[in-house]
């Protein structure tokens, strides 16, 4: 007797596989007074309202953006994913001793705990959070 055929059944890809990338270089700008500048996005749109770190394309543009007399350093880079793509992160710890710098969507200064009380993007609340830490010890 022979034996029946098997049945293959076609796996589709793995969703975090075929999920395009995206990449943004986010700025955790403070000043001396150990605030913190935050960005409110657009009401409609990917984290609608909410607030934000400031964000560029690349590296280059934040830097560009950015006061000469910035105190800059890297910190490590995460991933963020959402249903249809991952946000890959380059954060940049930048230190300033003045408040004049302002980021192109409406933006202000707040100290972290302030922060906390806003409408805030969840990868945006964990750097948050270290940097509360880190003031704190």
């Amino acid at each position: 007797m022979p034996t029946p055929a098997k049945k293959t059944v076609n796996k589709p890809a793995s969703k975090s596989a075929s999920k395009p990338v995206r990449q943004r270089v986010w700025t955790l700008i403070t000043n001396a007074s150990g605030e913190v500048l935050l960005s409110q996005r657009p009401n409609s749109g990917l984290w609608g309202g909410l607030w934000c770190l400031p964000e560029y394309d690349n590296e280059t543009l934040a830097l560009d953006a950015l006061p000469d007399t910035a105190q800059i350093e890297p910190m490590p880079n995460f991933r963020h994913t959402f249903t249809h793509f991952h946000l890959d992160v380059t954060p940049l710890r930048v230190r300033l001793d003045h408040h004049d710098f302002v980021g192109e969507l409406k933006s202000d200064w707040l100290t972290p705990s302030h922060a906390f009380t806003k409408g805030l993007a969840a990868p945006v609340l964990n750097l948050l959070r270290d940097l509360h830490r880190e003031q704190d010890a």
